[in-house]
Order: structure tokens, then sequence, then C-alpha cells
């Protein structure tokens, strides 16, 4: 994290309570697992820019999980058109790790040239109905996908998503407030006196 935005997060992050380092993030994550309590979730979010952590974080994820094997770990990753996404993928799908999950969510590039197409989740221990949720947006983003107007090449992500539309299920109607006993003995003197 560059200096100037360690310093932004930590104001912003002023009087929450969390605690914001200003370190490698994937090497505290090695030294701070496992937690304590053990139940938990750790997102990775790393920038890519160095390219090494393509090929570093299938091996940093399952040491986190040998050390930490009932953590929820999170992988953020771009998609791309260059493929260099795909290694790693490939590399943390060998290792079998349980509960594993991978969801991706393409759209054109924001620019032409652009190499980045898409963003992808990698879960280890994916919690209960993730899968579902994650198939369902998938549809989601198909049909709307299918149905929409073709986007041009440089539209942007934010576009796109505006294209997806979830509908809610109907919420139900709060049941109506009995009224209070004070309020009953109100009316009937009312209706008594009339």
């Amino acid at each position: 994290l560059h200096p100037g935005e360690n310093r932004l997060l930590a104001a912003a992050m002023k009087g929450t309570g969390a605690q914001v380092l200003h370190e490698d993030g994937l090497a505290m994550l090695i030294a701070r697992t496992p937690p304590d309590p053990r139940r938990g979730l750790a997102l990775i979010d790393p920038s890519f820019e160095v390219k090494a952590d393509y090929d570093r974080l299938p091996k940093l994820i399952a040491a986190v999980h040998r050390k930490w094997p009932v953590g929820v770990i999170l992988l953020w990753y771009p998609v791309l058109t260059s493929g260099q996404h795909a290694q790693m993928l490939e590399a943390l799908e060998a290792r079998n790790l349980p509960g594993a999950l991978r969801h991706e969510l393409r759209f054109p590039p924001a620019r032409p040239g652009h190499g980045m197409v898409g963003s992808g989740l990698f879960a280890i221990n994916a919690p209960w109905g993730l899968a579902e949720e994650a198939a369902r947006l998938a549809a989601a983003s198909r049909t709307a996908a299918t149905s929409a107007p073709a986007m041009p090449v440089g539209t942007a992500a934010s576009q796109v998503e505006r294209t997806i539309t979830i509908e809610e299920e109907p919420k139900a109607e709060a049941p109506a407030e009995e009224p209070k006993a004070e309020e009953t003995k109100d009316k009937e003197t009312q209706a008594k006196e009339t």
C-alpha cells in the first residue's frame, strides 16, 4: 500500500476500532494465521502490479489453509486478455482445497487495448449458500448480457453492472401491531360514555 493511501485508509477507519497496518499484506497474513478466534474470513486483494503474485499466491493460500483449515479464504483476481491469471487458477485448483469455488464475471474492456475483461473470486471453505448465490448471479448476468444492447468497447464496467438487475422477492408486510392495553381501555371508556 502506498504511504499516501495508507494515511487515507487510517483516517477513513478512525473511530471504527479497526487496526490499519502499513505492511506487506500477504506476509502479514501468513504471520497472523491462525487468528483467535479461529473462525473467520481472509480477503486477499493483491495489486497484481507485482507479476510474481500470480506464482506466489497458490503457494501462499495453501500455506494459510494448512495453518488455518477452518478459515474462509477469498481471493479476488482480474480476468485478463493475456490469460496471465489462468496458470494461477490451475495451480489453485490442482491443490484440491476443500470447499473451493471459482466465480467470474466478464465485461467489455474499459477502453481499446485494456487487458482487464472481468473479475474473479476464488474461495476456499466457501460459506454455505455461496455456490448457489454465485450460480444465481451468473444466470442473471447472462440474462442481462443477452437482453441488453451490445456494449461498445470502452464501456465502463460500472455501466455494464447497471444493466444487471436482480429482482428481489416481495417483502412480506409487517404484521399490524397489537393495540396497547391502555389504548384499548381508552376506546372502551369512550364507547361507554357515548
